[in-house]
């Protein structure tokens, strides 16, 4: 892949918004911050066509001409683990994010639309830094119980481009340098960087901080008791844990800047949740 591309379409979808990038010869030309709508209780086909159809309407909207973009990038999905780097998205690797085989996030849309706009116009679609990437060490995977190993899932695209960046900034290369790294957004990650390798990262979607809209670590007792208390099904436990836990729990909403005023307003729950929050990021 040592072409120069110098027209990039970038796609990044989160659990919270849809973040697309236009770039020419390495700059940004323009950019699109959509917020989602919960899309909870839908199927996923139905999700996915509903983020292609917002993708189309702002690209549309600015009049932004694909015929000229020459690679499509989407920040990837869980699929098979693998080192960080740039893969070529395909349809195997589209069946395996839609089927939810390692894992479930909204990320799994990006590289289908990517290489829906690619096939239209006969370009490549890759993927960098997915979130399966896995560079673990040997002991970061043990968990306590054999039968459950720990398992890598994180915003690697996002902590190894900030990483990066605070290499650049020390005048340090990555690959020689040691740093702990958090990613803060829908999800929350923390990840060990060890010269250029994440050697142990907390999971996005079952380990670390609480999250505007995810459970995080839990008290495992007090866990299986009200698992078993509530009498729900696997996938209203799982919908429950991500996607209607955390700040959104607490507060009603997820969105920062609300829960910002509310404490303007001296709403002292608010406060307490939202420093809780940091506090479990901190430590």
């Amino acid at each position: 892949m040592a072409e120069d591309y110098n027209t990039i379409l970038a796609i990044n979808i989160g659990s919270t918004s849809t973040k697309l990038g236009l770039y020419k010869n390495g700059k940004i030309r323009h950019r699109w911050d959509i917020p989602c709508p919960s899309l909870h209780g839908q199927d996923r086909q139905s999700q996915l066509e509903a983020r292609e159809k917002e993708v189309m309407h702002a690209l549309s909207h600015e009049q932004v001409d694909l015929g000229q973009v020459d690679i499509f990038v989407s920040r990837g999905g869980l699929c098979v683990p693998g080192p960080s780097g740039v893969y070529r998205v395909n349809r195997e690797m589209c069946k395996d994010l839609l089927s939810g085989r390692f894992g479930w996030h909204a990320s799994a849309f990006g590289p289908l639309i990517a290489l829906k706009l690619a096939g239209m116009y006969g370009k490549e679609a890759v993927t960098v830094d997915p979130p399966s990437t896995d560079e673990f060490q040997d002991i970061a995977r043990i968990s306590g119980i054999p039968s459950i190993e720990r398992k890598s899932g994180f915003h690697a695209l996002n902590q190894k481009a900030a990483a990066r960046k605070a290499c650049k900034a020390l005048g340090r290369p990555y690959e020689e340098t040691n740093l702990i790294v958090a990613h803060m957004g829908g999800g929350i990650t923390i990840g060990a960087h060890r010269k250029g390798r994440v050697i142990d990262a907390t999971h996005g979607l079952s380990e670390g901080p609480f999250t505007p809209e995810r459970a995080g670590h839990l008290p495992t007792l007090d866990l299986i008791d009200m698992v078993l208390s509530l009498g729900k099904g696997k996938d209203d436990i799982k919908s429950m844990l991500n996607g209607k836990s955390g700040l959104v729990a607490y507060l009603g909403t997820k969105d920062a800047l609300e829960i910002e005023k509310m404490i303007g307003k001296g709403n002292e729950r608010a406060r307490t949740v939202y420093m809780a929050l940091a506090y479990q990021v901190s430590k």
